[in-house]
């Protein structure tokens, strides 16, 4: 028919039967004509060239054929199906999946109807999706002990919604294999079983990139059983990478990994040695194996790997007496960021770790909820900045705390109850002075320390410094480790505005209240440097007893040092003149300081120390004496020294003597003359002439 050509024609009431051809038949190139005679339309039989599509001639009826329609880029796969079929419509679907795969184009969809396909299949072509139909888990690719799903260098592959499994692998074989192709498993099982004992360090795993390749694994319950022997170096990982190669496991709703037998490592992730990567988020992992050396959450490096990510991730970690990790970097330069995990390691006689960062490599964990007994294990040469809660309640903390508002004071605010607060912080509405405070900002409450940056002064109120040993003792060291002027010194400054107190130090013993003995040091409103002996620490000035007091020009005075100087004012009548020694009483007192003298005749030593003791004799009715002899009597010796005649009848002697004395030693004074022949002799009264004295040297 003229000027119809793949075209869908519709006519009123024009009868198409015949228009054209022999036998009221009409030849067209797979187009529908409609004509509308007596209300029905009418369609001569129109076959597609491939037999997928009938129409048959029928007034009023159009009969599809059960072949089905063709869709353009979607084949078909079923149990029902025969792999010398097209796979273009359901009816025509193909038996195997590997053979839809093989005849699959770039930007075709393979859907697979339920059932076990028990094959290997390789892809071919790029960007090829395969979608699962019916409930999860009911459309199985599986094999016991081979390669289930080859990608290749294929990129772009697609499955959703497949339980993949391999079930019995006796050798290092993999579920899923790719080398620098790309490929996505969402919603999937992925399976990978195994109870042979493989010697070496490869071991079957879920999934390898052997290749600069990326797999994603997104999403489904994901299972890995090792339980054969493989020996001191096996690495048996549920999903390995090579060099360039990524793997991405995201928001993954269970992977249980139940591994036993030897091995060097059991973990979600290995790199074999290679510049590969991992990125794991939102994961929720279980890991138990009672056999292997090293048992990992998360991944177990060996490579050099700088951009290996895990965020979000809940990991369960159960060992015996082996040793279990969150995560494992060997002595290698690789660098691993962590953030909002949950690493939860318990063994049962073994260790738990959260990371091991080995020689060169850098772990960055931030605001990881961590439980692991025996916290991290940092190797020399590694590092390892963290930001993390290693127990409940506490904020570990490795490197730098940055607090750095738009507006306000910088600061933390520390709480007990809902009343007591300390805050730190920078006090932004006083030039910025670095203050510890007792209210909720550094401007607010009763101010305990000031840093000020202008100057290297800071202010303390109430500063006590304790250490609870009974071997250490505590001290404030101020040092200048300078040495390259004459006036680099170091000191302590204590000061006061204008004359407004005292400044000094106070000493106590005894850290309790009441009446114990303390000492204080400093300086005087009256600008007199002082020690004062006190039992007040209420007073905010120095108000004890002064111990020690030097002036402005160095003027020292010790007000409770030991010192007196009594004189002789009594007549002692008839004492000596025949060789007697008669004690001498000095009863006028014109000092005692601190009360060491008994006010007759005697000394008694308040510590124990080096006295200075002097003294002078005055004799008188000695006639015809010819010698005498003036005695100093302490506790410990006696010194003595001459009495001589200084004019008729009178005697004289002095003696001066530096003693030794110990805490309620005396002292006394003696007198003696001979030559009178009866002891006619008196001490007569002479302030001047008679007189004894003394003071604590040292």
């Amino acid at each position: 028919m003229p000027g119809f050509n793949n075209d869908v024609v519709y006519a009123s009431n024009f009868d198409f039967t015949n228009a054209t051809g022999d036998n009221g038949t009409m030849t067209t190139d797979g187009q529908l004509l409609i004509g509308n005679t007596a209300g029905n339309p009418q369609v001569n039989t129109l076959t597609s060239t491939d037999s997928s599509t009938v129409i048959t001639n029928g007034a009023g009826t159009i009969d599809l054929s059960s072949v089905g329609v063709a869709i353009d880029n979607v084949l078909y796969v079923g149990k029902h199906g025969d792999d010398g079929n097209s796979g273009a419509t359901p009816s025509l679907a193909k038996l195997t999946i590997n053979a839809a795969v093989t005849a699959a184009s770039a930007g075709d969809t393979i859907i697979v109807y339920p059932g076990t396909y028990t094959e290997t299949i390789t892809h071919a072509a790029n960007n090829v999706t395969l979608l699962a139909q019916g409930k999860p888990g009911t459309c199985v690719i599986t094999q016991a002990d081979a390669n289930v799903i080859d990608i290749n260098t294929q990129t772009g592959i697609f499955y959703n919604g497949f339980k993949i499994t391999c079930t019995a692998a006796t050798s290092a074989i993999n579920t899923i294999q790719l080398s620098t192709g790309s490929a996505t498993f969402r919603f999937c099982r992925l399976w990978m079983i195994s109870s042979a004992a493989i010697a070496g360090a490869s071991q079957p795993a879920i999934a390898s990139v052997t290749g600069a390749g990326m797999l994603i694994v997104a999403f489904g319950r994901h299972e890995y059983q090792h339980t054969g022997n493989g020996g001191g170096t096996a690495q048996k990982g549920a999903f390995k990478v090579s060099n360039g190669g990524e793997i991405d496991l995201t928001r993954i709703e269970e992977l249980n990994i139940t591994n036993s037998g030897t091995a060097l490592a059991t973990a979600v992730g290995v790199d074999t040695a290679s510049t590969g990567i991992f990125k794991m988020q939102e994961c929720k992992i279980n890991i138990t194996d009672p056999n292997s050396t090293n048992v990992v959450g998360l991944a177990y490096l060996g490579g050099t790997g700088v951009e290996h990510e895990y965020y979000r991730n809940t990991i369960h970690v159960t060992v015996t007496a082996n040793t279990g990790y969150g995560f494992f970097s060997s002595d290698t330069a690789t660098t691993s960021r962590f953030y909002y995990n949950h690493l939860h390691i318990v063994d049962t006689g073994g260790t738990s770790y959260s990371y091991h960062i080995g020689n060169t490599s850098t772990v960055i964990s931030h605001f990881d909820d961590i439980v692991a007994d025996d916290g991290y294990q940092l190797v020399a040469g590694g590092t390892f900045t963290q930001v993390n809660s290693e127990t409940d309640g506490s904020l570990s903390l490795s490197d730098t705390l940055l607090i750095n508002p738009t507006s306000g004071d910088p600061n933390v605010l520390f709480q007990i109850g809902s009343a007591d607060k300390y805050c730190i912080g920078v006090d932004d509405t006083d030039s910025d002075i670095l203050k510890i405070t007792t209210g909720a900002s550094p401007s607010a409450g009763s101010e305990l320390f000031e840093l000020s940056t202008s100057a290297a002064v800071f202010k303390v109120n109430n500063l006590t410094s304790e250490y609870a040993s009974a071997t250490t003792f505590t001290q404030l060291n101020v040092r200048n480790t300078s040495n390259a002027n004459a006036t680099d010194s170091a000191r302590i400054g204590i000061t006061t505005n204008d004359t407004r107190g005292d400044t000094y130090l106070l000493f106590n013993p005894h850290y309790a209240s009441g009446a114990v003995s303390r000492f204080e040091i400093g300086q005087t409103q009256a600008d007199a440097f002082k020690i004062n002996h006190t039992t007040d620490t209420s007073s905010a000035n120095m108000t004890g007893s002064t111990v020690l007091t030097s002036t402005t020009a160095g003027e020292i005075t010790m007000p409770l040092q030991p010192a007196f100087l009594a004189t002789h004012n009594v007549s002692q009548q008839n004492v000596t003149g025949n060789g007697t020694n008669a004690t001498v009483n000095f009863t006028t007192e014109v000092f005692d300081q601190n009360s060491d003298y008994d006010g007759t005749n005697t000394f008694t030593a308040s510590v124990t120390g080096s006295y200075h003791f002097n003294t002078s004799v005055y004799v008188s009715d000695v006639a015809g004496g010819t010698y005498g002899r003036c005695f100093i009597i302490t506790s410990n010796r006696t010194y003595n020294g001459p009495i001589q005649s200084v004019e008729a009848n009178i005697m004289v002697g002095a003696l001066s003597v530096l003693s030794d004395m110990d805490a309620a030693d005396t002292c006394i004074i003696q007198g003696m003359v001979l030559g009178v022949g009866a002891d006619t002799g008196d001490f007569a009264i002479s302030a001047s002439n008679t007189y004894f004295s003394g003071n604590l040297v040292c």
